[in-house]
């Protein structure tokens, strides 16, 4: 079983447009990642750790943390070269979703082989 943790909430920002709210913040395309700081991380932390306590329980789960590919020296990622990582406050955009997409792959073809 592949269990999946939650990525880093942009609690300062709740329920509003990415796209229009880093426009305001003056992000500018750049290479590598515009990263902004989460106001309280915790509730998000605090959850992928009991995600991480029950799985570690099993022997037949593994887990990708998704919340660490976001992160990046205490701060959370949110842009990349021209694309946004983020729709909203916590819903990623297809381009945040294929930060991810290398690494997701190598871990299922790896949980696959095991079995």
């Amino acid at each position: 079983m592949l269990v999946m943790n939650q990525p880093p909430v942009l609690d300062f920002m709740v329920n509003k447009s990415a796209n229009q709210y880093f426009a305001y913040l003056g992000f500018e395309p750049k290479s590598g990642f515009n990263l902004a700081t989460v106001v309280r991380p915790e509730p998000v932390l605090s959850a992928n750790q009991q995600v991480l306590d029950v799985t570690s329980k099993y022997s037949n789960i593994s887990v990708f943390d998704v919340y660490e590919k976001y992160s990046e020296d205490g701060k959370v990622r949110v842009t990349h070269l021209e694309d946004i990582l983020y729709f909203d406050d916590d819903h990623l955009t297809y381009e945040g979703t294929l930060i991810c997409k290398f690494d997701l792959l190598l871990l299922i073809k790896s949980v696959i082989k095991s079995d």
